[in-house]
C-alpha cells in the first residue's frame, strides 16, 4: 500500500460549501473549502476543511503587497517624471529666451540651462546661430564703412585730380610762339604726380617746355 501510494498520484478534488456553526446565541454560516485526496488502491481518503477566509488571507496578503508595490512603483515614477517635466520646461523657457533675444537683436546668447538629448542640440544650435549672426553684422558694418570710406576717398581724389588739372596747360598756350607741338598727358590713375608747362618768353623769343615727375602716384605726389 505505502509503495503504491508513493509510485500512484493521488486522486484530489476540492469543494465550497457552506457551514453553519451553532454557538450559544446564534448561528453563524461561513463559507469553507474541502479538499480531498484518495490513497490509490486503498478506500482511504485524505479530507481537510479550512474556512475561505484562512485559505483566502495569503492571497489577500499578496495582493495587498502587490497594491503597495504597485504604488511605491507609481510614486516613484510620478516624482521621476516630475524631475523630467521640470527639466523639459527649464529648457522650453530657455529656448524661448534665445528666441525672443535674437529677435531683439541679442546675438551673444549666454544659455543659463542646455538640458539634454534634442533640447540640448537645439539650445547649442540657438547659441551656435546667434554668433553666426553677430559674425556677419559684424561683416556687413565693416563692408558698409569700408564703402563709406571708398566713396570719400573717390569725392576727395576726383577733387584732387580737378585741381591738378588747373595745373595742366589749357589749349590756349599753344597759340603762343611760332613752335608747333601737341600735347597728350594720361596718368596711371586718378591723379599722379607728372606734370608739363609750356611758355613763350616774349623778350628772349623763345619757348620754354618744363616736365616734372615726382616720386610715387596718388593724392599725395599731385599736389606735391
Amino acid at each position: 500500500i505505502v509503495l503504491n501510494f508513493m509510485s500512484v498520484p493521488l486522486k484530489t478534488g476540492q469543494m465550497e460549501y457552506t457551514v453553519n456553526l451553532q454557538t450559544k446565541n446564534k448561528t453563524e454560516s461561513y463559507p469553507v473549502f474541502g479538499f480531498f485526496s484518495q490513497i490509490a488502491y486503498t478506500n482511504v481518503v485524505l479530507f481537510v476543511e479550512t474556512k475561505q477566509s484562512v485559505v483566502m488571507e495569503a492571497v489577500f496578503n499578496m495582493i495587498r503587497r502587490f497594491g503597495i508595490f504597485v504604488l511605491l512603483i507609481s510614486f516613484l515614477a510620478i516624482i521621476i517624471l516630475q524631475f523630467f517635466m521640470i527639466a523639459i520646461q527649464g529648457s522650453i523657457q530657455e529656448l524661448m529666451r534665445l528666441v525672443t533675444n535674437i529677435g531683439q537683436g541679442i546675438y551673444i546668447l549666454k544659455p543659463k540651462v542646455y538640458g539634454f538629448g534634442e533640447f540640448n542640440r537645439l539650445i547649442s544650435a540657438f547659441e551656435t546661430l546667434g554668433k553666426t549672426i553677430l559674425n556677419r553684422e559684424n561683416s556687413i558694418r565693416e563692408l558698409h564703412v569700408s564703402h563709406v570710406e571708398k566713396e570719400r576717398l573717390k569725392s576727395e581724389i576726383l577733387l584732387a585730380k580737378q585741381v591738378q588739372n588747373r595745373f595742366m596747360i589749357d589749349d590756349k598756350a599753344l597759340l603762343h610762339g611760332f613752335v608747333d607741338y601737341e600735347t597728350f598727358y594720361a596718368s596711371a590713375s586718378e591723379v599722379a604726380g607728372d606734370w608739363f608747362g609750356v611758355k613763350y618768353v616774349k623778350k628772349a623769343d623763345k619757348t620754354i617746355f618744363a616736365i616734372c615727375d615726382v616720386s610715387g602716384h596718388g593724392v599725395g605726389s599731385s599736389m606735391f
